[in-house]
C-alpha cells in the first residue's frame, strides 16, 4: 500500500480591541495607550514520510506594522519554517 501523504493548514485573525481606537497598557515603567490593530496569521504542514513533517507559520501575513504593548517593539511580518522528526513504532 502506498504511503499516505497529508497536507493541512489554517488561518486566524487577531484584533486587539472591540472597536476601540486604543487600549491602555501598564507594565512597570511602561504606561500608555496602544493603538488598535488587526493581523492575519497563517500556517501549514505537510507530512513527507511517516516520520517527517515540514511546516511553515507566518505571523502578520499582510505586514501591518503595529505595537502590541506600550514601550514594546514595532512588529511586522515573521515567518518560521520547521521540520519535525517523530520516530513511529513499526
Amino acid at each position: 500500500m502506498p504511503e499516505r501523504r497529508t497536507i493541512g493548514g489554517g488561518s486566524a485573525v487577531h484584533c486587539s480591541t472591540d472597536g476601540w481606537d486604543s487600549f491602555p497598557w501598564q507594565a512597570g515603567i511602561y504606561v500608555g495607550p496602544v493603538a488598535s490593530y488587526g493581523v492575519l496569521d497563517v500556517n501549514g504542514t505537510y507530512r513527507l514520510t511517516k516520520d517527517i513533517t515540514v511546516g511553515a507559520d507566518v505571523a502578520n501575513l499582510l505586514n501591518d506594522d503595529h505595537y502590541e504593548a506600550f514601550g514594546g517593539d514595532l512588529l511586522g511580518r515573521r515567518a518560521l519554517v520547521h521540520v519535525t522528526y517523530s520516530r513511529r513504532s513499526r
